[in-house]
């Protein structure tokens, strides 16, 4: 399920590239990674707010682009 929530926070942010098809492959690592490791935040939303976190640098990095270097 998380790894849903954060798709749709990718395709929210970069609707359209000509890299979305590797979205799915980039949410489920983000969600792994989020599911696996203690969160950044406290509270009930302590790992979606971690989520979150990871995408919108993500966004803000790379445009979620895979080929990103930096």
């Amino acid at each position: 399920m998380l790894k849903t929530w954060i798709l749709s926070l990718m395709l929210t942010l970069q609707p359209k590239a000509p890299w979305a098809d590797t979205y799915e492959s980039t949410a489920e690592s983000i969600a792994t990674v989020v599911e696996s490791e203690a969160p950044l935040f406290a509270g009930d939303k302590g790992r979606e707010m971690t989520a979150a976190l990871l995408v919108s640098v993500a966004w803000f990095e790379s445009t979620f682009k895979p080929t990103a270097i930096g």
